[in-house]
């Protein structure tokens, strides 16, 4: 964007948001016990096939993330508000969840924090 030469740019915020997909989706397949233990559930064999299949998913959208810059071209803008308002409906799950006493706050932590971090940056970066 004009005039983030030298800094943050909406693109570099796309490519963090890929990066953290595709390391949550490969913590969800290779290590689901420890996905699993991130919010206080006991593993099963249910749990661990639904696992990987959610790992699959953020690894899908990591790599959408990643590559969006070169896909929307002049609508970057556009696709960066749309990724703010996701950020933003994750981040209202989040605290849903913590509201209503199925997760304690630090054992959202791991996932509220970076959806604040990325709604307001896709948010700033796509103004």
């Amino acid at each position: 964007m004009e005039g983030d030469e030298g800094g943050l740019t909406l693109e570099l915020v796309f490519k963090a948001a890929g990066i953290m997909g595709v390391g949550g989706g490969l913590l969800g397949i290779a290590m689901p016990d420890m996905w699993a233990d991130n919010v206080g559930w006991v593993m099963t064999e249910e749990l661990e096939n639904l696992s990987m299949w959610i790992g699959f998913w953020f690894i899908m959208f990591g790599l959408l993330m990643w590559n969006l810059p070169s896909l929307a071209a002049d609508n970057l803008s556009t696709w960066g508000k749309y990724a703010a308002g996701f950020f933003v409906i994750a981040l209202a799950l989040n605290i849903y969840e913590i509201a209503s006493g199925v997760h304690e706050w630090d054992q959202t932590l791991l996932n509220t924090v970076p959806n604040v971090i990325f709604a307001a940056l896709f948010y700033m970066k796509s103004q």
